[in-house]
């Protein structure tokens, strides 16, 4: 399956079959082909890899919140694109990390995508989006518009390369190891969280050693 065809997948069909293409390893993790330093390694940091046209990754992102709030992790969301036509939900996921407004309306995002079928495809439907949920128009059409978005989007773009990101949701903790919702490993919520855990351990440990 190339990439449009799994991005069209993991909106659509269970996690089983967004991955298929995989063959994964029995521990429910692989190394990343880059992996990539962290910016705190002092912290268990996860990325979020999503596209909001995923009704897994509407579901997993809440609940990955909620896991990361008990291990004190920081969860870094990365928007995927995957096609150029997609790109500027990407720069509407980071002007809202911009303006702080974010963890209020990523469900709203993901609900209007996937529920109201509003395609995000062009800036002004973006703004004007925005602007109903109560963000103020000018700033937002700023910050969209704006350099540091712009490099934030590129930088999602490269690390997806690096890592080898070719469906979404998928997890990379720690820089290091890739973890893909719906392969034997991690087919149910509890088997997933269970697999972050025994990496959210040996970060630890590596974390104690180091110290």
């Amino acid at each position: 399956m190339n990439r449009r065809s799994l991005l069209a997948a993991a909106a659509l069909a269970p996690w089983s079959i967004a991955h298929a293409a995989a063959t994964p390893p029995a521990e429910g993790w692989r190394e990343v082909p880059a992996p990539q330093p962290v910016d705190d390694p002092s912290r268990l940091i996860v990325s979020e890899f999503f596209w909001y046209g995923c009704g897994h990754c509407a579901v997993l992102d809440p609940k990955l919140q909620a896991w990361a709030s008990r291990h004190r992790a920081r969860v870094d969301r990365v928007p995927m694109a995957f096609t150029s036509r997609y790109e500027p939900q990407q720069r509407l996921y980071y002007t809202l990390l911009a303006l702080g407004r974010v963890d209020a309306l990523q469900q709203r995002v993901f609900d209007a995508v996937r529920r109201s079928h509003r395609q995000f495809e062009g800036r002004d439907a973006i703004v004007d989006w925005a602007a109903q949920q109560g963000v103020p128009r000018q700033a937002f059409a700023d910050a969209y518009d704006s350099f540091a978005v712009g490099h934030q989007v590129r930088r999602a773009d490269q690390l997806a390369q690096s890592y080898g990101i070719d469906a979404v949701p998928s997890l990379v903790v720690q820089g290091r190891w890739l973890v893909v919702p719906g392969t034997p490993a991690t087919r149910t919520t509890e088997q997933l969280f269970a697999v972050l855990d025994r990496l959210a351990q040996r970060v630890a440990a590596q974390q104690q050693r180091a110290g």
